[in-house]
């Protein structure tokens, strides 16, 4: 998913060469300088290093390409510490203190709520890429990721035809898996389908066996899965107990970034993704970096009257 990452970084950085406001305006030459709130602790650090890797070869290609209107781009980091706290801490220092133009971030929905007044306050457009829940309409927040009608909307007709329509909904106790398992709810059911059981973890869990059994119990067909970051070993340890062999796992949000932590396990997950950096597929390898592939999500933005 680095190519996604690259695509949507690239165009963020575009936008806010363009949207320059005369107050902020520095001398020729001097850098355009960009924030990033990011999480590089706290439980989904593994996130925050990837949107580092598309930030940094995104700027180094700019800058290569001879900056924006002729100045280079910086990109300032700031470590969220995935707390919302911690995340409006460093947007405000990176406006207020470094003279951002713009902040590219965060990775968790709850660090984007505490962000979304700050960039309001200050006029500082948000640029934000990760899968996004929706519900939020600011004209300074522009949202990059797949939104649930392109991720539940796609997933959920395709498991419940494919491999059944029983769920058990499984996700980390965070705000993004509220939001997306209270928009798949409805739309299970406008399936036909039925949610016989809703779970949320605290992050503290190491061994899943427990949680593993009660979901076996429940002869659900598919597994809704909305437990990345801390919780991503569960997938090798519900293939190590067999629980694989008898539900299939619905995953959201599920990139290349995430393989090596099932370490050679993980049969039966289904996900949608906008692009797929290492598909052999000759439309996906005719197409270049720098060009979204078909589910792409759009750069949308919420206007307000």
């Amino acid at each position: 998913m680095a190519s996604r990452s690259i695509i949507c970084t690239t165009l963020a950085l575009l936008l806010c060469g363009a949207m320059l406001q005369p107050a902020r305006a520095a001398g020729p030459g001097e850098p355009i300088r960009v924030g990033a709130v990011l999480p590089f602790s706290g439980g989904v650090e593994l996130y925050g290093q990837q949107a580092k890797l598309g930030l940094d070869l995104a700027a180094r290609d700019i800058n290569a390409a001879g900056g924006i209107l002729g100045r280079p781009v910086e990109v300032i980091y700031a470590d969220d510490k995935t707390r919302p706290e911690e995340a409006a801490e460093a947007m405000r220092s990176l406006v207020e203190k470094q003279g951002v133009f713009a902040v590219v971030g965060p990775i968790t929905s709850r660090n984007l709520n505490a962000l979304m007044p700050i960039a309001e306050s200050s006029k500082t457009p948000l640029f934000y890429a990760t899968n996004y829940e929706g519900g939020k309409c600011s004209r300074y927040l522009f949202s990059f990721g797949a939104v649930p009608n392109q991720e539940l909307g796609q997933l959920l007709p395709y498991m419940t035809r494919t491999f059944g329509n029983t769920y058990f909904l499984l996700g980390a106790d965070r705000v993004w898996p509220h939001r997306m398992f209270g928009i798949a709810q409805p739309l299970i059911e406008k399936l036909g389908g039925k949610v016989v059981a809703t779970k949320y973890t605290l992050g503290t869990e190491t061994d899943f066996s427990p949680l593993i059994k009660e979901i076996a119990a429940s002869k659900a067909k598919v597994l809704l899965f909305a437990l990345k970051g801390d919780g991503m070993d569960f997938i090798r340890q519900a293939d190590e107990a067999g629980l694989l062999k008898d539900i299939t796992v619905a995953f959201l949000g599920l990139s290349e970034v995430d393989l090596g932590i099932f370490r050679g396990k993980g049969q039966n997950v289904v996900t949608v993704v906008p692009a797929v950096a290492t598909s052999e597929d000759p439309a996906a390898s005719r197409r270049s970096s720098r060009r979204p592939a078909p589910l792409q999500a759009p750069v949308s933005r919420c206007r307000t009257m």
